[in-house]
C-alpha cells in the first residue's frame, strides 16, 4: 500500500511541481514485512539517507523507530496505533470515503468475479462484522460516523482479506487522497503525507 502511495505522490509532484522522485535521486524500497527494521539497517549502515514510511500499529517497528533514528533513518508514521487505513479513513471527508469503498468494490468484482451489487455487498459485510451494535447498510452524509469510519478502517485492514493491500490498490488510493489533500489540512494523515512530501 505504501509503495503505491509513493507512486502516487510522485505523479502529483510532476502534476503539481514539475520535479520526480527519479530527478531527486529517489528511489522506493518495499520494507518486506517483517525485513522491515533490517533493510533500513542495512541501507542506513550503507550510506544511505533513509526515510521509513510506516504503519503505527505494528510492535515490532514501533519498538525499533529509536534505534532507527539514531542510524539517521527518517521516520514519517501516523498517530499512536494508526495504520494507513485508519489515518486514511479518519481523515477524509465523506466524499472520499465513499470514492475509497468504490475501488474496494471494484477490486472485489476483479479478484473474486462478482458482479456489482455482490461486490458492495461483500465489502459491505466486512464493514458490518468490524462494526459494534446495529450498521446501518451504507455509508453516506447521513450514515457519517466515527464509529462507521473505524469499521471500514478495520474491515480495509483486515488480515484474512485485505482491501488495498497491493501496489496498484495503494497508487489508487493514493490518487484519491491527494485529490483531497487540501480538505484533510491538520489531520494526521495530512501530516504523514506533508512530511513524506517534503
Amino acid at each position: 500500500t505504501e509503495i503505491g502511495l509513493c507512486r502516487a505522490i510522485d505523479r502529483w509532484l510532476i502534476e503539481q511541481r514539475g520535479i520526480s522522485l527519479a530527478l531527486k535521486a529517489i528511489g522506493i524500497v518495499s520494507g518486506g514485512g517483517n525485513e522491515l527494521v533490517n533493510r533500513c539497517r542495512l541501507l542506513a549502515n550503507g550510506g544511505f539517507q533513509v526515510i521509513l514510511f510506516c504503519d503505527s500499529d505494528e510492535k515490532v517497528t514501533n519498538d525499533h523507530k529509536l534505534e532507527l533514528k539514531e542510524l539517521g533513518v527518517e521516520i514519517v508514521d501516523f498517530s499512536p496505533g494508526e495504520a494507513i487505513e485508519d489515518a486514511m479513513f479518519a481523515s477524509l471527508p465523506t466524499s472520499g470515503v465513499k470514492k475509497l469503498l468504490m475501488i474496494a468494490r471494484d477490486y472485489r468484482m476483479e479478484e473474486k468475479g462478482l458482479d456489482l451489487v455482490a461486490a458492495r455487498n461483500s465489502i459491505w459485510d466486512s464493514v458490518t462484522t468490524k462494526f459494534v451494535g446495529d450498521c446501518p447498510d451504507r455509508f453516506d452524509a447521513n450514515t457519517d460516523s466515527a464509529e462507521l469510519r473505524i469499521a471500514i478502517a478495520n474491515a480495509a485492514k483486515s488480515k484474512s482479506s485485505p482491501w488495498f493491500k497491493k501496489i496498484n490498490r495503494g497508487e489508487s488510493i493514493g490518487s484519491v487522497c491527494l485529490e483531497y489533500k487540501n480538505q484533510i489540512a491538520g489531520t494526521s494523515f495530512d501530516l504523514a503525507l506533508n512530511n513524506l512530501i517534503e
